[in-house]
């Protein structure tokens, strides 16, 4: 008998934005390694910055 082997399963999102966001959020109960890529280490939640101005 061969002895189990364990895959680790890995998912790479590209981009922070609102998309790449709920993604993480989608597979955050799910078994596998999730690694967000964006080029900020921020969200920066632009509806809400015209209020700010």
């Amino acid at each position: 008998m061969s002895p189990e082997r364990r895959v680790d399963h890995r998912v790479v999102i590209i981009g922070g934005g609102f998309a790449g966001l709920t993604a993480v959020q989608a597979l955050r109960q799910a078994p596998v390694r999730i690694t967000l890529l964006d080029r900020r280490n921020y969200h920066l939640f632009q509806p809400l910055l015209y209020q700010v101005a």
